[in-house]
């Protein structure tokens, strides 16, 4: 009877082991679902957070782009704009240069035309009172020379009248006659003084005028030497005036090709925008595309997150249930552990005893044989380090040059070991300066990229 109670009790105990391993089995089972579901919503999680990640970045990208684009055009049209207000500025210069050059020779040559009017005029009237002068003087030649003819006429007529009234004055009255002789060579040496200084006075006159004649001829001369210079001027002024419309024409024609090269930029910029524009446009359909693609993607995805999620709660639903199942299989399996923990108990010693019986024979044996080997292992290494011994005093005796030979040698070693340390410190120094060229390499790349980074910013 207690033999069958026992049976029974192991057929119980038996049953019981059963479902506590199936319920273990399939507490494991859905540990392992609960573990692949969870690892699947941390994985989805984290594609959603990346997905989510890279929609910002491509958003904060798209706005980079958007804002280096403005920045591109702003840049151009204040270059366009700078360009084209320096043309204008220099081409409206070199018009006002031209044409205050043109003003001013204009004036300079109407001036120089006037005062050449004003010269011709004077020099008209010069001549016309040189002539009327010349005219005077010799009408007044004339006159001289008539006169001095007429008084020369009338000397000797007055002298034949004085010499015949003297002859007949001889023949009548001596007397009388000295009288009026003297009277009449006082008269006759009046008259010649009045000769003399009418004479002096006509040639003072005379020197006069051809010192007048003479000076308004050099006058003259100047004023010819004058107008020549002047007309030489009004050449070379028509020479540098041709020269400067033949400059002002030249650079109209610059000017006409500098306004086609700025058309022709213009247009080239134009079309550059035409295609930039276009390509942007191309780049926004294709981010719209790829915007969208992701709104299907983040929908399909959220969608699939939406029934794993759903599934996983009708999982966790079943987990609980069978958790509370497994619950119940837990306090049946806590008696039965009890009770299996009781005959393990009783087992345990029994086994234990003879364990550790055998375990002390074990260990006896053991012991013996690592004694034993230790002692073989001393002995073998008492003789090799006789035989060492001797050896060393058999060399040391036939061979006086060892000890010179083993200082020679720890002289080497010492040597070796400086020369190592050295090295060691060379090396340690060459990576210290390796590093530190190399932190401030990078430190040089952090500002370089920073002023690029600037410069493309500005």
């Amino acid at each position: 009877r207690a033999q069958s109670e026992v049976d029974e009790l192991n057929r119980i105990l038996e049953v019981e082991r059963q479902l506590v391993l199936r319920t273990q089995e399939n507490y494991k089972l859905l540990k392992e679902k609960s573990v692949m579901l969870s690892a699947d919503n941390k994985e989805l999680r984290k594609r959603v957070e990346r997905l989510t990640i890279e929609l910002d970045d491509l958003k904060a990208r798209r706005r980079d782009e958007e804002e280096i684009e403005h920045k591109s055009r702003e840049v151009i049209r204040a270059f366009d704009d700078d360009v084209r207000a320096r043309e204008d500025r220099l081409a409206r210069q070199d018009v006002d240069t031209v044409a205050e050059l043109q003003r001013v020779f204009r004036k300079e040559l109407s001036e120089r035309e006037e005062e050449l009017e004003r010269e011709k005029g004077w020099r008209v009237e010069m001549e016309a009172e040189v002539d009327r002068m010349a005219e005077e003087m010799r009408r007044a030649r004339d006159e001289e020379r008539r006169r001095d003819k007429d008084r020369r006429e009338d000397r000797n007529k007055l002298e034949r009248h004085m010499e015949s009234m003297l002859r007949e004055k001889e023949t009548t009255d001596s007397g009388s006659s000295r009288d009026q002789m003297k009277h009449y060579e006082s008269l006759l040496e009046h008259h010649r003084t009045l000769i003399l200084e009418l004479e002096d006075k006509l040639l003072k006159v005379t020197q006069d005028s051809a010192r007048r004649e003479s000076e308004y001829r050099e006058e003259i001369r100047d004023k010819d030497h004058r107008i020549r210079e002047e007309r030489e001027e009004k050449v070379k002024a028509e020479a540098v005036a041709a020269r400067i419309s033949t400059e002002y024409s030249q650079f109209k024609e610059k000017l006409a090709r500098k306004q086609e090269k700025i058309d022709a930029l213009e247009r080239k910029i134009n079309e550059l925008i035409v295609g930039k524009s276009a390509l942007e446009m191309e780049i926004l359909d294709r981010e719209r595309k790829q915007l969208e693609e992701n709104d299907q993607m983040k929908l399909h995805f959220e969608s699939r997150l939406a029934s794993l999620e759903s599934s996983f709660h009708a999982r966790n639903e079943e987990y609980n249930e069978l958790a509370e199942s497994l619950g119940e299989l837990e306090d049946l399996r806590r008696s039965l552990t009890e009770s299996e923990e009781k005959i393990a108990e009783l087992e345990g010693e029994r086994e234990k005893r003879e364990r550790k019986r055998r375990e002390e024979s074990d260990e006896s044996r053991r012991v013996k044989a690592r004694l034993q080997s230790e002692i073989e292992k001393t002995r073998g290494e008492r003789d090799t380090a006789e035989r060492k011994c001797v050896e060393l005093k058999k060399r040391l005796e036939t061979d006086p040059e060892t000890a010179d030979e083993v200082v020679r040698l720890k002289k080497k070693v010492r040597d070796a070991e400086a020369e190592l340390l050295g090295t060691r410190e060379h090396y340690r120094d060459l990576l210290k300066r390796l590093k530190t060229s190399l932190r401030n390499l990078e430190i040089r790349h952090a500002r370089a990229q920073e002023k690029l980074t600037s410069h493309i910013l500005i």
